[in-house]
């Protein structure tokens, strides 16, 4: 029976680990491509994490640049977690503030973090998911932070879900609560997908398997996510959606940017190509019109 290590008790990361010699990981240069890769935490010190009986792996996923007055935060927020079954893994695009001296001091207690050049912050999610070797995966982003007891019931309720549906469905807050951008409240009778009326990722626990069989299409750079959610649920994934509450999050999210003409041109291309891409050409249209339009209204009245 392999022997459960407590390294520290005051973190959500450090109660259930277990030691195992693993092939070393080594900062390496890319001469070539001059790509520098920067590594650490736990995983390096041959510490990991396994699931076991009644207590599910969570991987958390943190993707982050130049975040240094945002991510600590969101560490410690995972760090208190009540769960003692996570993994925590950190994403960095190479951050030339000090986010990094911030991932390095909570080196040994971060499962996982990489620093490294990417093509954005979709990449740096489906990257992060390759790293993951949890039962299910959570996305969170710099600057949001987890409320505990709301989180715990969400996962509580993922041993259930699988017996029911496998790999084939995704737990759901209600609504996240977003400071200075409320959105709506997502109540079930609110879930419309065809409508884009679908929950935020930061209120999604998601098997892994379901996550690595359906990867974010990086050809869609500001909405990914809303294709993903639309591709599993047209896939027939079943959407479990509670009424909880487990993250709070910050205004300003790549999604959330339409300040400009330019930056709503932007979306609405998006938007259509991710309708088109999921129903059909026709609802594009229709959709990314309206899409234009409400969104045109917001920042004509703001000026």
């Amino acid at each position: 029976m392999k022997k459960k290590l407590l390294l520290n008790s005051s973190f959500s990361t450090t109660r259930r680990l277990f030691k195992k010699k693993r092939k070393k990981y080594n900062n390496k240069r890319n001469r070539k491509k001059n790509l520098i890769i920067t590594q650490g935490g736990l995983q390096l010190k041959n510490y990991y994490k396994e699931r076991q009986p009644g207590k599910p792996l969570i991987t958390i996923i943190t993707v982050t640049y130049n975040c240094k007055n945002l991510l600590e935060r969101t560490i410690l927020s995972v760090l208190n977690l009540s769960y003692d079954n996570i993994e925590f893994i950190i994403v960095d695009g190479e951050s030339t503030d000090n986010t990094l001296k911030i991932i390095k001091k909570y080196n040994n207690k971060i499962d996982y973090w990489i620093s490294q050049k990417d093509k954005g912050i979709y990449n740096a999610m489906n990257k992060g998911s390759k790293y993951a070797n949890g039962d299910a995966i959570f996305f969170l982003n710099a600057g949001d932070k987890l409320r505990n007891k709301e989180f715990i019931k969400l996962i509580a309720l993922f041993e259930k879900n699988k017996k029911l549906y496998g790999n084939n469905f995704v737990l759901c807050g209600n609504h996240i609560f977003t400071k200075g951008y409320p959105g709506f409240k997502f109540l079930k009778n609110n879930f419309i997908p065809s409508l884009g009326r679908l929950p935020s990722h930061q209120s999604m626990l998601i098997p892994r398997k379901l996550q690595l069989k359906n990867l974010y299409d990086e050809d869609f750079p500001i909405s990914a996510d809303k294709d993903f959610k639309l591709k599993i649920y047209l896939k027939n994934i079943k959407f479990v959606i509670e009424n909880y509450i487990v993250c709070l999050s910050l205004p300003g999210g790549k999604s959330q940017y339409i300040k400009t003409h330019i930056n709503l041109k932007n979306r609405t291309f998006e938007m259509f190509s991710i309708f088109r891409k999921n129903y059909n050409f026709i609802w594009a249209t229709i959709y990314a019109f309206a899409f234009y339009l409400w969104n045109l209204r917001k920042i004509i009245n703001k000026n």
